[in-house]
């Protein structure tokens, strides 16, 4: 089934996020699945400076990216 666009059998974030590739609904995919294998990192590192390093890369690689996407879904 599908809705809005989205295939609704879609379970895991990196299958949402290849669909909404291919759907033109985010355009840079590299950039999203790093986003991912960042958010996942989190989930288990309390270093210091690789949490620098993570706020780093929000502030420069992916607030851009959800800029983008949210100004394309409001």
């Amino acid at each position: 089934m599908i809705l809005n666009g989205l295939k609704d059998d879609l379970n895991f974030p990196r299958d949402i996020l290849k669909e909404s590739f291919s759907l033109k609904i985010i355009d840079n995919e590299n950039i999203w699945l790093e986003m991912l294998n960042t958010r996942n990192l989190t989930s288990y590192v309390y270093d210091e400076n690789t949490a620098s390093k993570i706020l780093n890369d929000i502030c420069e690689k992916f607030w851009c990216e959800l800029e983008k996407l949210y100004f394309c879904i409001v």
